[in-house]
């Protein structure tokens, strides 16, 4: 498939949620390295299964019959539109590490101002 109008705005849309999607699923979990690890794991999956459906949508407008193709061979036609969106990760990929590098800053300073009540208040 060649680049068209047909296949950049599923790939801006894929941009965007790189950025939004840990945003959103940090406020979620606690920040902690491992709460980081949970938002990241989850913006991971979530951008791979959207980019799947934005290439499925870039198809199905270029006048490719899915109903066809998921009546046939689903898990095939499944697995090839994912393989699609894990391809479109050269773009949103680093648009997401950014976003996850961005976010540890919060992580270190949720942990500095642990350490600084805890050290005022004392271990209780």
């Amino acid at each position: 498939m060649e680049w068209s109008l047909a296949t950049l705005p599923p790939i801006a849309v894929l941009g965007v949620l790189a950025v939004l999607c840990p945003l959103a699923l940090f406020r979620l979990v606690r920040r902690t390295y491992a709460g980081l690890a949970i938002a990241a794991l989850l913006s991971l999956t979530l951008l791979l299964v959207a980019g799947g459906i934005a290439f499925a949508w870039a198809y199905a407008i270029g006048g490719a019959d899915l109903a066809a193709a998921f009546g046939t061979a689903p898990l095939a036609t499944g697995l090839m539109f994912l393989g699609r969106g894990l391809s479109a990760a050269l773009v949103w990929g680093p648009i997401l590490a950014l976003t996850l590098f961005a976010l540890t800053r919060r992580v270190e300073e949720a942990r500095g101002e642990a350490l600084k009540h805890r050290e005022l208040h004392g271990n209780g």
